[in-house]
């Protein structure tokens, strides 16, 4: 049975990367619905993937913590300080989160 759930889990990876694909070959980035739909898409895509190696709840976070990144970093804000800022709110909610 795990070993079927863990098949399911790689398709949905895959399906989710391939309509990843899809969508950056297609559709210009003309509008912000096409860089909602985008993020979203790369949300997807990176939160099936970790879920694949860690907990549900890191998995989550560290996606999150990455789309911010990127988001920051299409905004020109990308620099040291606000790395250093996602990663340490990251680990924090990591720790907090494991503890309670």
């Amino acid at each position: 049975m795990r070993k079927r759930q863990e098949h399911t889990q790689k398709f949905w990876v895959f399906l989710l990367f391939l309509l990843l694909i899809l969508f950056i070959n297609i559709f210009s980035p003309a509008n912000w619905l096409s860089f909602f739909v985008f993020y979203l898409l790369l949300f997807l895509f990176l939160w099936k993937l970790l879920n694949l190696f860690l907990p549900f709840q890191e998995s989550v976070l560290l996606a999150i913590t990455i789309i911010g990144y990127l988001l920051l970093k299409q905004l020109a804000l990308n620099n040291i300080l606000n790395l250093l800022l996602l990663s340490s709110v990251a680990i924090t909610l990591t720790v907090y989160f494991r503890k309670s």
